[in-house]
């Protein structure tokens, strides 16, 4: 599993790692056998409202220096998080534009 490997060897070099996954998948198991942090959400085939509210949850309550994401669902979902974070800080509109291109 490459997320798994992946968040093993920047685990290894000092790194620290959360994973977002599903509920008793093969990496939640997987994961939790390493003693990686696993936040497990269900989020079916679509996000939902309350599944969008609960990754901004946690998107804005963490201090992420990076966040990778393997689909374009899941990156658009992030962005908006994000874009969110920016929102309610209340930074100029031209701010989180340049900002947004340099992600």
């Amino acid at each position: 599993m490459y997320s798994l490997n992946t968040a093993r060897t920047l685990i290894d070099a000092g790194i620290d790692v959360e994973l977002l996954c599903y509920p008793n998948s093969r990496l939640h198991i997987e994961a939790v056998k390493h003693r990686i942090k696993v936040h497990a959400f269900n989020f079916g085939r679509y996000f939902t409202p309350a599944s969008l509210y609960r990754l901004n949850k946690l998107i804005r309550g963490n201090k992420f220096d990076l966040i990778h994401a393997e689909s374009s669902k899941e990156l658009l979902s992030i962005y908006d998080s994000l874009v969110k974070e920016k929102h309610s800080k209340q930074e100029p509109a031209s701010n989180l534009h340049l900002k947004a291109e340099q992600i």
